[in-house]
């Protein structure tokens, strides 16, 4: 065989196997229903005639996830929605603890910002002693 076919033969074999290895690195196809509960699966496409089935999901979120403050503050988010303020705000100073157990560290500013707001709001609604 002649030294340039050699060449072409290594040529092609390295071209095919690196694009081999390019399929092997595609993105994974997005999670089906069903799958282990996200994080941030509390308010993905919240109806309120199905905030139970919304809640119900929530809960798993926060169960697969008890060091994450972001689940229960978006089950406070859904409590609230449903009236209930006395759970939400259990919910949302659980958040604000775990958040003040990782010394204020997280990736979403945005969620620290969101748990001192809700707190706020429910340190406001909070009877004043001897009333």
């Amino acid at each position: 065989m002649s030294r340039n076919r050699l060449q072409g033969i290594r040529l092609l074999t390295t071209v095919a196997l690196a694009g081999l290895a390019l399929i092997g690195c595609a993105a994974a196809p997005p999670p089906e229903v069903g799958d282990a509960p996200a994080n941030d699966d509390c308010l993905r496409e919240v109806k309120l005639a199905e905030l139970p089935a919304a809640l119900q999901r929530c809960d798993a979120s926060v169960q697969a996830f008890p060091t994450d403050p972001r689940p229960l503050s978006e089950r406070s988010v859904l409590h609230s929605l449903g009236g209930d303020q006395e759970a939400a705000c259990r919910d949302i100073e659980r958040a604000a603890q775990l958040l003040r157990q990782q010394g204020n560290r997280t990736e979403d500013s945005q969620l620290a910002i969101d748990i001192r707001i809700r707190l706020e709001g429910c340190q406001e609604k909070a009877p004043l002693p001897g009333t």
